[in-house]
């Protein structure tokens, strides 16, 4: 607990420090402006996905100072690489998850409940697909500093897809959602993205001894430099 308590600490040595913390904010209020703002039928999943987002740029700010030559020689820098991005990633997006999941489940209990009509429905099962997008933003945090362009690649494009295609009728594919109960549903998303900070930490500790992409320090060195 102390070694983690005193890599918290180091967060304001990470790369970015003041724009993964203003990018942080800023997502997380949007995505609840857009959650508690948005009319229409289907509420959708960009909200969600805004919120989620938070997890993402604080695992950046856990794992860049470890490249510092202090840590470097200290004798938690493996935890630095692995355990503890993925606790503090964890954290934040089970936080920013839990404030969409009330505010989703407020509105739709407000228009009359998940059964009243198909844009409740289906924006209930939005609950469960933000959680997919959030297991992998998880999962890509996982990897994406020692395999900076493929992962980047493939967590683009999958991104890409769930959203053109929950647009065309990918909630279609969790119809099997609509039998579960709110606890059932909301406790499988939760599952989620458990199991998407697991595969995280696994992905971390196989690709340890691979050294961080210079490509992915190189990019967020340029970005704060030119802030």
């Amino acid at each position: 607990m102390k070694q983690f308590i005193k890599s918290l600490k180091l967060l304001k040595y990470g790369l970015q420090f003041k724009t993964m913390i203003i990018l942080t904010i800023v997502f997380f209020a949007l995505g609840i402006i857009f959650e508690v703002t948005l009319y229409g039928g289907d509420m959708g999943i960009l909200s969600g996905l805004y919120m989620v987002l938070a997890g993402v740029y604080i695992y950046q700010l856990m794992l860049t100072p470890s490249v510092s030559k202090l840590v470097q020689t200290s004798s938690f820098r493996r935890k630095m690489q692995t355990i503890y991005p993925m606790i503090l990633t964890e954290l934040t997006s089970l936080f920013s998850f839990t404030v969409f999941v009330i505010i989703r489940v407020a509105r739709i209990e407000a228009r009359g409940g998940r059964y009243f009509d198909e844009g409740t429905l289906v924006s209930s099962k939005g609950i469960l697909i933000t959680a997919v997008l959030a297991a992998i933003l998880i999962i890509y945090d996982g990897i994406c500093f020692k395999y900076y362009i493929a992962s980047f690649a493939v967590m683009f494009v999958a991104l890409i897809i769930i959203a053109f295609r929950y647009a065309a009728g990918l909630s279609t594919v969790f119809d099997f959602a609509d039998s579960l109960s709110y606890a059932q549903l909301i406790g499988l998303s939760y599952g989620l993205l458990l199991v998407g900070g697991l595969i995280c930490w696994l992905i971390s500790i196989f690709a340890y001894r691979k050294p961080i992409d210079n490509l992915s320090v190189r990019t967020a060195i340029r970005q704060a430099q030119s802030k």
